[in-house]
């Protein structure tokens, strides 16, 4: 499994563990909003994935981050510097 595979996945998973959903109901072109999560529920969901996958992502930037896709290609950018 390459890098990004990796990293996708693991993203899909919080976010399915985190709204108690089965990960094949997550599709890459899925807003967050689609996908019932509130302002609270994306603060948790970024705080997980910054735990999880060793990253730091800013308030500024997690705010424009909409999709499951951004958040992938946001954090595979952070992992690439």
């Amino acid at each position: 499994m390459n890098k990004l595979n990796h990293i996708h996945d693991q993203i899909i998973e919080i976010v399915a563990q985190h709204l108690g959903i089965s990960s094949e109901e997550i599709h890459d072109d899925a807003t967050l909003d689609s996908l019932g999560m509130d302002s609270s529920d994306r603060v948790e969901v970024i705080m997980r994935i910054e735990q999880e996958l060793d990253v730091e992502i800013s308030d500024a930037r997690a705010d424009t981050l909409c999709s499951v896709s951004e958040l992938v290609a946001y954090v595979d950018s952070l992992k690439n510097v």
